[in-house]
């Protein structure tokens, strides 16, 4: 038997823009079929996968990302024999599970006690399987009141609860989840999560988890696959693969400085009177850059466009991690403006740097007024950069670069203050002595 659980070779699936190709009668259709002309149907035509290799093995758990319209939902509708692809193949090795939308089989007239059933039929198990592990997946979805309640009636938090439940329990060797978790509250997201990385560690079952949230896929995946237009743009640990994607798409230059007149911004409540036009990086040199070593100093700059009147201004920043994670928040507090209106620049230097390996971007808000600040600008991942490994004398180098150990780290210093036995064996030691000198003469 193979090591691998999905291997796809050169795949390839074609969609046709549009209901029908216009401008052609069904005299010309039947005629294009059988000339050996060169035809430009292929123009009505799209790409949404396309040459696609990928060797997924047995117990990997695996994250699919990428942009809408990347072909995710295609690839595993593929891999879900859904839907046939136009080029290429695909071999799968055991049973599959799919989770592709929410209620996914479910008949609307049916009870969630009969779609149960129903649904582990269409999923190739016998009733007597569905029957023996009935109580565990109603107990795991948590709805046991509304069994017996036609799932037309359910909420979609509750299609979600009951179909992942239905997924999760039955006999399998691939588990295909396509962001349907999203419409789950937290506590039952991460019971999902959970219930993912048991059986894939616990029962070597190959799991691809398809999702927008990042947090999610880094948390639950080891491997990531990310497609940009239809193909595996790149392949490898989640980390590594989920810092490239999210940086591409910060769509910056990498001077360390970025134009911000035309960047998109906040819109709710914002009064405009204020505007971010400019924000620039530097480091120790003094130049412009987005790449600081750990614990180099970090300045950065913001440029305002101000209208008249404005006599009170506060700038914050807050820098997060690329999953837009806040890590710390740089508020200026409320300053005077004197200027009739033109341009100001404000700076903060963050020093010292407790930043740890890894990429950031920074958020930008301004609040002005004239008696009292109100929002004026908000703009998300204004600018990002990366803080490169920089050990100090002493670092274990089984940990300079393993990003388990947090976002930050901070000056510490271990030091032994005596164990339990021997604390305990000096207190008897003494209350021995103790007695000993009471009974002295």
């Amino acid at each position: 038997m193979s090591d691998y659980a999905i291997k796809i070779e050169g795949l390839g699936k074609r969609y046709r823009i549009g209901s029908r190709l216009p401008g052609l009668t069904l005299r010309e259709r039947v005629v294009s079929v059988f000339s050996s002309a060169p035809s430009s149907v292929d123009d009505g035509y799209v790409w949404a996968l396309k040459d696609l290799d990928l060797e997924i093995h047995r117990g990997d758990l695996v994250g699919i990302v990428g942009a809408n319209g990347a072909g995710k939902s295609t690839l595993l509708k593929i891999l879900s024999r859904i839907t046939e692809p136009t080029t290429g193949r695909v071999t799968l090795e055991g049973r599959v599970a799919s989770l592709l939308e929410v209620g996914t089989g479910f008949h609307p007239e049916l009870t969630g006690r009969e779609n149960v059933y129903l649904n582990g039929s269409i999923m190739g198990m016998r009733r007597s399987e569905i029957a023996r592990r009935f109580e565990e997946i109603v107990d795991f979805a948590g709805i046991e009141d509304f069994m017996d309640t036609p799932v037309k009636r359910y909420s979609s938090g509750m299609h979600s609860r009951l179909a992942f439940a239905v997924a999760a329990h039955l006999d399998y060797d691939i588990l295909l989840v396509d962001e349907v978790l999203a419409v789950g509250d937290f506590a039952f997201q991460k019971k999902c999560l959970t219930k993912m990385e048991e059986a894939s560690h616990g029962d070597g079952r190959t799991v691809l988890f398809v999702s927008h949230h990042l947090g999610s896929v880094r948390q639950l995946t080891e491997k990531c696959c990310w497609l940009y237009g239809g193909r595996c743009r790149s392949y490898g640990p989640t980390e590594e693969v989920l810092n490239a994607y999210v940086w591409q798409n910060l769509d910056q230059a990498d001077t360390g400085h970025v134009d911000l007149k035309d960047a998109p911004r906040g819109t709710s409540g914002l009064q405009s009177k204020v505007r971010f036009e400019s924000v620039g990086l530097s480091g120790r040199s003094g130049g412009a850059t987005n790449v600081f070593l750990e614990g180099e100093d970090i300045d950065l700059v913001v440029t305002l466009r101000v209208d008249p009147g404005i006599k009170l201004i506060e700038t914050i920043c807050w820098f997060k991690t690329v999953e837009g994670v806040t890590v710390f928040a740089v508020p200026s507090g409320v300053v005077p403006y004197n200027a009739a209106s033109g341009t100001v620049q404000r700076s903060i230097r963050v020093s010292p740097n407790h930043l740890r390996r890894g990429r950031y971007v920074v958020d930008l808000y301004v609040l002005a007024g004239r008696a009292n600040v109100q929002a004026q600008d908000m703009i998300s991942s204004a600018i990002g950069f990366e803080i490169q490994s920089n050990p100090r004398p002493g670092d274990d180098p089984r940990f300079v670069s393993n990003p388990d150990l947090g976002m930050v780290r901070f000056d510490y210093k271990w030091s032994d203050i005596g164990s339990t036995e021997s604390a305990s064996s000096t207190v008897e030691t003494q209350h021995a002595r103790s007695n000993d000198g009471a009974h002295s003469p």
